[in-house]
């Protein structure tokens, strides 16, 4: 879709260079002042997953850490402690900029599939997907088909750099539709990097969503339970913990009991839904950079099961400030 270049030139250099988390930030640094910007910088205990929050070792111990640089040199001072591999979500500016459109957003992308859809000349089709069903948009396609790879099952319209339906140089076309402004909300997101046996641990979104996922660099697997019992019983089990290798006997019956596992490649695009229980893990040495955004389509099954965002149907451990959620559905 011509979004290879959206993402700072600085972060992909920085991701290349670099065989740890660690390394990223250190070379990014370099670039990019650090406090400028802001994530959350994952560590694990074993297989559970534990964030980078405040600073224990010095003062009160209370002090939080308000932006990169902060918690990267909380990690830099005290190694035995923080262990790659690491992890970084929810990668962003700081502070909010203006982007091409005039909204307000921290993301890092200059542009994001939502001003693509802008621009695409199409007919109108169904509003909406059923991606409860199955997690992914192959939403009549059974678990058995688990292994393939989403760049496959998405077509060479699912890459990043290939097969763009329009230019991506142009602005708006006569005749296009912008699909993206049917949406009731859309989020630009933010961007996410990490390695082996690192990645996004059990959960479910803090608000009952889809995603969009662009993947630039290195490969991860993505790994989704069907909405309802299944993805109930593995938050259950397993929230906040990261399952990889060596696999005891209930991490290997949660992971056949998934409905899509599926290999991302550099270049990918895929979509699935946040209600899902789901999880990421980095595969082979090269570090991964991934961004996504967050959207509510127009499918009414979809909007419903929004509407249960904090509420009791959603995993307790996974939901948001109320006050947060507030605003989202305002």
């Amino acid at each position: 879709m011509g979004l290879w270049d959206s993402m700072p030139s600085s972060v992909v250099s920085s991701v290349r260079g670099s065989g740890s988390l660690s390394g990223f930030l250190s070379c990014l640094s370099e670039s990019v002042p650090l406090d400028s910007l802001d994530g959350s910088l994952y560590y694990w205990e074993g297989k559970k997953e534990h964030r980078v929050t405040r600073d224990y070792h010095s003062g009160d111990g209370e002090n939080r850490l308000r932006d990169l640089q902060a918690k990267f040199k909380e990690v830099s001072s005290n190694r035995s402690q923080y262990q790659e591999p690491m992890y970084i979500g929810e990668l962003s500016y700081k502070d909010k900029r203006r982007t091409k459109t005039g909204e307000k957003s921290r993301t890092l992308l200059r542009e994001d599939v939502k001003d693509r859809l802008a621009r695409l000349r199409g007919t109108t089709g169904q509003s909406g997907t059923d991606e409860q069903q199955s997690g992914t948009t192959d939403g009549q396609q059974s678990g058995t088909d688990k292994q393939q790879s989403v760049g496959q099952s998405a077509g060479q319209s699912g890459r990043l750099g290939f097969g763009e339906p329009f230019d991506a140089s142009a602005g708006s076309v006569a005749g296009s539709v912008d699909y993206s402004s049917w949406m009731p909300m859309w989020d630009r997101g933010h961007a996410f990097v990490g390695g082996k046996a690192s990645g996004s641990s059990v959960h479910v979104d803090q608000s009952l969503w889809s995603n969009i996922g662009k993947n630039w660099l290195g490969y991860k697997i993505l790994f989704v339970w069907k909405w309802g019992e299944d993805s109930q019983a593995v938050l259950e089990r397993f929230c906040k913990e990261i399952l990889k290798p060596p696999f005891s006997e209930m991490e290997k019956k949660m992971l056949q009991n998934t409905v899509k596992i599926a290999l991302v490649r550099p270049g990918d695009m895929y979509v699935f839904s946040g209600a899902n229980a789901h999880m990421t893990l980095g595969v082979g040495q090269p570090l991964s950079l991934t961004a996504y955004e967050s959207f509510l389509n127009l499918n009414p099954r979809n909007i419903a099961v929004f509407r249960k965002s904090g509420r009791f149907e959603h995993f307790e451990e996974c939901t948001m400030d109320e006050s947060d959620l507030e605003d989202l559905e305002d």
